[in-house]
């Protein structure tokens, strides 16, 4: 049996790339390409985006399959909010902000029923 190197965590339909610069993405983009072609598989360009993490303000400029990728400065994958930045502030007011909208919604309905 041949050994298989996992360089790619795949999550169903999500796929993180990271790499140093925009040449390595670019090479990696384009081997993803490749493999994708081989197996008869496809990329959805227009749910594809770029982020570079950085304390700087920085875009990222990627072209793939004549489709221009949107640099982003923040994505939620997996359940989790990355920031350009590199900070967690945004993800922590999500997280918690998420209960206390539960909590306000079964106040309302509370109050609603009279009780």
């Amino acid at each position: 049996m041949n050994a298989c190197k996992v360089q790619v965590p795949l999550f169903v339909d999500d796929t993180v790339l990271a790499a140093d610069n925009e040449e390595d993405l670019k090479h990696d983009i384009a081997a993803l390409q490749e493999a994708v072609r081989e197996h008869k598989l496809g990329i959805y360009w227009g749910k594809t985006n770029t982020m570079v993490v950085s304390k700087e303000p920085m875009e990222c400029n990627i072209k793939a399959e004549e489709h221009s990728v949107e640099s982003v400065e923040e994505v939620v994958y997996l359940g989790v909010k990355f920031s350009a930045e590199g900070r967690m502030e945004g993800e922590l007011d999500r997280r918690l902000g998420m209960p206390m909208s539960a909590v306000g919604a079964m106040q309302k309905k509370v109050f609603e029923a009279g009780c």
